[in-house]
């Protein structure tokens, strides 16, 4: 087949004849079908892979993005806000995450609380974990000595140090409840906290090394939000419960559960929680934008089968510079 057709009569490994194709294509206005090794790929159903338009229009974004990003490797686990093109779209992204967080926070508190405290913590935390822009994967925490003996005391001293911060919310509103009793146990509730945060990051390190699965760091992070939220739970109890007996006050089995069971929820959105709500929120943004299809991993498996990616586990990257390059000079007129 010659070049004049739209066609390759070379593999897509060799980048030049698929470069001066898509010039061909560009000059046209038309995406005609490739010839190309595995174009009959099994990864859709025939009938249901993207059309070659589609294909391309996702591919110039993810190649716009990386050069944006000045990456040449793409795991979609770290897709950040920074992919939002328009700021209503980062507006929306934003209130998404500060409403659904809010709304959790809000439930934790009626519970101890009261309607008053929710809606000051919901509102709160609402609004400074709705303004956190960078989405951070807890991939698998492996304990290591090593790093323990490095960075236990300055975790522990910045643990505390959060404890403090969010322990003047806290406090403000048990004061608001209870007055003077009640801000004292804010702070040391929050202290608690803060040491519970800064020893499991003391001792623990997340593994990023060995990415083998598409996806592997959110779903890694939602395991490690339900593993930390029980384990977080049952530390703070017994670490408040030694808080009370030191300040002489009377031990509450049902607040303790309750109390429990929200700093374990707390615990599980700081250690996975979050990163998973955030990723979720802007793939459905996305998504709807029509800047990339909801089964991400699916349509990068089928541009791999093409010959337009390589994959190595659930890493991905164009098959040349060269070709990444092209892709990102290519117009976003159509999807």
């Amino acid at each position: 087949m010659s070049k004049s057709d739209g066609q390759l009569d070379t593999p897509l490994s060799s980048s030049q004849p698929l470069i001066e194709a898509f010039e061909q294509d560009l000059l046209r206005g038309t995406l005609p079908p490739l010839d190309v090794p595995n174009a009959h790929n099994p990864i859709y159903l025939p009938g249901t892979e993207p059309s070659l338009q589609q294909t391309y229009y996702w591919l110039a974004r993810l190649a716009r993005q990386l050069k944006q990003d000045k990456a040449k490797e793409f795991l979609i686990e770290r897709m950040q806000s920074s992919w939002l093109g328009t700021p209503q779209q980062k507006w929306f992204y934003q209130i998404s995450i500060g409403l659904i967080t809010g709304l959790i926070v809000a439930l934790i508190y009626v519970g101890t609380t009261g309607l008053i405290g929710a809606s000051i913590g919901g509102i709160t935390y609402g609004l400074i974990l709705g303004r956190t822009q960078e989405i951070f994967p807890v991939n698998r925490l492996k304990f290591s000595l090593e790093f323990a003996k490095a960075q236990l005391l300055s975790s522990v001293i910045e643990g505390l140090w959060w404890g403090l911060v969010y322990g003047l919310i806290d406090a403000l509103i048990c004061w608001l409840i209870w007055g003077i009793e009640g801000l004292i146990l804010g702070m040391a509730d929050s202290l608690v906290w803060g040491l519970i945060e800064g020893l499991i990051w003391g001792l623990m390190v997340p593994d990023f090394d060995n990415t083998t699965v598409n996806n592997q760091g959110i779903r890694e992070s939602g395991l490690n939000a339900g593993i930390f939220t029980v384990i977080g739970g049952v530390a703070w109890v017994l670490l408040y419960v030694g808080v009370l007996l030191a300040m002489g006050e009377p031990l509450e089995p049902r607040d303790l559960l309750i109390d429990g069971i929200g700093n374990g929820v707390f615990f599980g959105i700081y250690v996975g929680g979050l990163a998973c709500l955030q990723h979720f929120v802007l793939r459905l943004i996305l998504k709807q934008s029509g800047a990339i299809p909801w089964n991400y991993a699916k349509f990068l498996d089928h541009a791999v089968e093409l010959g337009f990616l390589k994959r190595e586990g659930g890493c991905y990257r164009f098959i040349d510079d060269s070709v990444q390059e092209h892709f990102a000079q290519m117009p976003l007129n159509g999807r």
